[in-house]
């Protein structure tokens, strides 16, 4: 059995990844390009820094 795999591209906004985060009760997202591989990871803290600097 295979499962899907939350992530997000590097143009995804940042309220989206955060609602994916909460409604996957998730920590981390990995970050995949145009090709389906891994580039990054963007995390729980990662999103609240980018809040607090706005």
């Amino acid at each position: 059995m295979t499962r899907e795999i939350a992530s997000v591209a590097p143009q995804t906004a940042c309220d989206h990844a955060a609602r994916m985060l909460l409604d996957a009760n998730i920590s981390c997202l990995p970050v995949l390009s145009a090709a389906h591989t891994i580039i990054g990871i963007v995390t729980w803290k990662d999103l609240l820094h980018s809040y607090i600097q706005e």
